[in-house]
């Protein structure tokens, strides 16, 4: 199968992939609500056979046009935390890629983020992993700001422009 755009009917297969993904955070009661602007306000991708990785992105203009309501989602959401810390200032005209996480390799989900015109996101400095996958896209790290989960630990920002054809 392929990778289906989800809804809000899609929520639960969302939650699901988040919470698969990052379970040693244990519970957190504010993924539905931050989803579920997410979903409103920007677009998830997801392989849509078996849940098994998902892209997530915002216009980083509809963070901002919206921002009264994106600081209006819990204190616990990295998704507000951005906004009110200030760390999408300066991305205006790039998408903001909230999340994109796979269980294994997904070429079809690699190519919905690689067809993104200018995206901004944040690595973790301790995830080697994904700062090799985002430089082998071109992904530039434009600079580093706190950790959302772990004061005293830092994310890179990460850029990318896609590549004229």
């Amino acid at each position: 199968m392929g990778i289906k755009t989800a809804t809000k009917e899609d929520l639960y297969r969302i939650i699901e992939l988040e919470r698969a993904f990052f379970s040693s955070e244990g519970y957190r009661p504010e993924l539905p609500v931050a989803y579920e602007m997410i979903l409103e306000l920007g677009v998830v991708w997801y392989k849509d056979d078996e849940p098994e990785g998902m892209l997530a992105t915002v216009p980083v203009s509809s963070i901002m046009s919206h921002s009264d309501r994106v600081l209006s989602l819990p204190v616990e959401s990295p998704f507000r935390e951005r906004c009110r810390r200030g760390y999408l200032d300066g991305y205006d005209g790039r998408i903001f890629v909230c999340a994109f996480i796979a269980q294994r390799h997904l070429p079809s989900l690699v190519r919905k983020f690689l067809e993104l015109p200018k995206a901004v996101g944040f690595v973790n400095e301790s995830d080697k992993k994904a700062l090799d996958f985002y430089k082998r896209f071109s992904c530039r790290i434009v600079g580093m700001v706190e950790n959302i989960h772990s004061p005293g630990k830092l994310d890179y920002v990460l850029t990318y422009d896609r590549s004229p054809m």
